[in-house]
């Protein structure tokens, strides 16, 4: 997640490899008096850049403002309404198990068509919901917070979903696994143009930093502020500076930073994105007037809760699997199959000479480290592979059902092809 070199589209690409990386139906019982929750799909409009006209787009809406905001604890009852004028898949990041909700990932939902499932909350993070119209408009995003029983150690917050679009000069949008040809790369925060943040000298803010590309890899710095990861990819880590103040994440990745802010009043900060390739200003932190908020910076924060997942994992007798990542596989077989308690290692082969992103449902994953069986302070649920080199994770199958693992190039054009792995 830490770049130190200068980037370009090889750096930021092995960086993110090296530090992020980055059925039978259980379904989770509804929490007692949590209010259902309806996510609707509709076509609509919005204006990706400050001059130009306005892009067709794909609309996800839950009734109130984004993020959705959910308590943790047992699940809520959700229906899926797809009002779109086409097929429709909706996609989740952050949530374990949930066969169900893998399901609705492979199987588009028709025009009209509604589906029924339960989300799972029983630990708390930042959610990330897509929905993939199969044609005509660009896929639709909603972050969604499922809310720490006791906050702290902050003093505000702001979820800020980054998207990529390749627009043409009539405004409309070429849609991810197409050629995109001489269409200009646009990147929006919330759908805006730019993202723009205030805050006084000391204060410090929660940002909730999601990777809404459907393909691109990038790096987002705030310069000159102490920036500390708290969380990635929807689960705690141990919390370290981010040297640079600069973050890398893989497509749908998130990252929950702690940002304490240091711009003197009236100053601004450009909120920087490099694709790996172009360097992009998507908004600014401006310092409040008013002298800081407190005499000195907090002190550094504490970790938060582990959220059940297992402290340590037994990799002696784990299942060891490989997975050819340029390799096709029978849709009617899983890649592996695995008992219910057993822990398994992955070794995750990219024989080809470009990166792969490769996002795997249903367990978060550690990252081995690659001279032993240590492994980084942190969960993943997406790993970048870089070209002709081996990753290594390992997991706990704690969830029973059948997950698919998509494998995909970082190019907009770049076709992905999805497998399967069954847990029983």
């Amino acid at each position: 997640m830490i770049l130190t070199r200068p980037l370009t589209r090889r750096t930021l690409l092995v960086a993110a490899a090296g530090a992020l990386t980055l059925p039978a139906v259980l379904r989770a019982a509804a929490q007692p008096g949590a209010a259902p929750l309806t996510l609707r799909a509709r076509p609509g409009s919005a204006k990706l850049r400050a001059e130009g006209p306005a892009t067709p787009v794909a609309v996800l809406e839950a009734g109130g403002e984004a993020p959705v905001r959910l308590p943790r604890g047992g699940g809520v009852d959700a229906t899926f309404i797809n009002d779109l004028p086409v097929a429709a898949r909706l996609r989740w990041r952050g949530l374990d198990g949930a066969p169900d909700l893998a399901a609705l990932a492979n199987g588009p939902v028709a025009p009209g068509g509604r589906a029924a499932f339960t989300l799972p909350l029983a630990f708390a993070g930042t959610l990330f919901c897509t929905v993939e119209p199969v044609a005509e408009l660009p896929p639709a995003t909603l972050a969604v917070v499922v809310e720490e029983l006791a906050a702290g150690a902050y003093d505000r917050e702001a979820t800020l979903v980054i998207e990529e679009w390749r627009l043409g000069a009539d405004g409309r949008a070429v849609l991810p696994g197409q050629a995109p040809g001489d269409a200009t790369a646009v990147f929006t925060v919330n759908r805006m143009p730019a993202a723009d943040l205030t805050a006084r000298a000391h204060e410090r803010l929660r940002i909730r930093f999601i990777n809404g590309s459907q393909r691109t890899v990038f790096a987002v710095r705030i310069p000159d502020q102490t920036v500390y990861v708290w969380a990635i990819a929807s689960r705690p880590a141990e919390p370290f500076v981010a040297r640079n103040s600069q973050l890398v994440l893989p497509p749908g990745g998130r990252v929950d930073a702690l940002v304490d802010v240091a711009t003197a009043p009236g100053a601004e900060t450009p909120i920087l994105l490099h694709d790996g390739t172009r360097l992009h200003t998507i908004g600014r932190l401006t310092g409040a007037e008013g002298g800081p908020v407190r005499p000195e910076p907090l002190p550094p924060p504490a970790p938060l809760p582990a959220e059940g997942l297992p402290a340590t994992l037994d990799l002696a007798r784990a299942a060891r699997v490989t997975l050819d990542l340029g390799a096709e596989r029978p849709a009617n077989a899983p890649a592996f199959a695995l008992r219910r308690g057993q822990v398994a290692v992955l070794a995750l082969k990219n024989d080809g000479p470009q990166p792969a992103v490769v996002q795997i449902a249903g367990h978060h994953v550690r990252l081995l480290d690659r001279l032993d069986d240590g492994w980084k302070p942190f969960w993943l649920d997406t790993v970048l592979v870089p070209p002709r080199v081996t990753e290594r994770v390992a997991f706990l199958a704690e969830h029973a059902g059948r997950f698919p693992i998509e494998v995909r190039q970082p190019a907009w054009d770049a076709a992905g092809r999805t497998s399967w792995y069954v847990v029983e």
